[in-house]
């Protein structure tokens, strides 16, 4: 009885991969280091055959064509999709024959993301971002936004004042010239504005050369 119920953990903890490239083998090699373990690679599937010898060969049960047979052979809980090109690659009909049947399928960057509490970047493709819903503005969202923005400011302003002020002092007694030095940048939607901060260089006497042009420019 112990054996069995044994059996049925280790069979829900098994992950079948789709992919053999190397977002694949980052992922298989984050499973297999991970303590105390929670997966178990179950191997690979992938139209390319990875070089005989290789761990990743080792690992390679076969063609996206054969997915279907393959979960049935393998009886896997998770199936982590990793392909690089997933055009016209994806075996769409046995991974929804999958999800009918109970197993879980998941793309390499939100099983990674999950395993290790952190985001692939590395292997964030441009379409993400694009599709992404964090770029959208939403009007009564950026106006609280504004809100706690100038108030966690003001806030910031009460208690740094006195620092500030004995900053501001110190850049006056140290040598002649203003106490602030004020750039010009590109702000929310290329709108410039100045920015303000503390001067820590001595006035210029001479003309500029052209590599202060460039950078006061920017």
């Amino acid at each position: 009885m112990v054996g069995k119920l044994r059996d049925m953990r280790d069979q829900s903890r098994r992950v079948l991969v789709l992919g053999s490239g190397p977002q694949a083998s980052a992922l298989i090699e984050e499973i297999e280091s991970a303590q105390p373990p929670r997966y178990t690679v179950c191997g690979t599937v992938d139209d390319q055959e990875p070089a005989p010898g290789t761990p990743d060969h080792n690992r390679w049960l076969g063609p996206c064509d054969a997915l279907s047979e393959i979960i049935n052979r393998v009886h896997p809980a998770f199936i982590v999709v990793a392909l690089a090109d997933r055009r016209d690659r994806l075996p769409l009909q046995a991974l929804l024959e999958a999800r009918v049947r109970g197993m879980v399928v998941e793309d390499a960057l939100d099983f990674s993301e999950r395993l290790m509490g952190k985001l692939a970047i590395e292997a964030i493709r441009p379409s993400m971002l694009i599709l992404a819903k964090g770029f959208r503005n939403h009007g009564a969202a950026d106006v609280i936004a504004r809100v706690i923005s100038i108030i966690g400011a003001l806030i910031g302003l009460a208690f740094c004042g006195p620092l500030l002020c004995a900053i501001g002092l110190a850049v006056k007694l140290d040598s002649r010239g203003p106490m602030f030095f004020i750039q010009q940048r590109a702000g929310r939607n290329g709108r410039p504005f100045g920015l303000i901060k503390f001067r820590t260089m001595h006035p210029a006497k001479e003309a500029r050369s052209e590599w202060v042009s460039d950078n006061i420019a920017t």
